[in-house]
């Protein structure tokens, strides 16, 4: 998932329907759901560190992974997987 911690309506509705059907995926195939690796990819780095999103994504799954880096390297990311976003003032 491509959002940020700071989003007060979207982001978080939507991460916490992901991880209530990981969650149901894990209870009726343990071996499968198992693989899946859930993500959540900040478009905001500037606020989203890594203390702030270990708190963000901590509050929706215990395997929930949140990732940042530089503009640049989530610029590319986002590219590889056809999102696009803009940062509003």
């Amino acid at each position: 998932y491509f959002g940020y911690s700071f989003c007060p309506d979207i982001c978080p509705v939507d991460v916490q329907k992901l991880m209530r059907g990981l969650s149901q995926f894990e209870k009726t195939d343990a071996a499968r759901g198992a693989k899946v690796v859930p993500m959540f990819i900040t478009v905001d780095p500037e606020r989203d560190t890594p203390a702030a999103l270990k708190s963000f994504v901590g509050r929706y799954h215990p395997r929930l992974i949140g990732l940042t880096g530089t503009p640049e390297q989530i610029a590319a990311v986002a590219k590889a997987y056809v999102v696009t976003y803009n940062k509003v003032p």
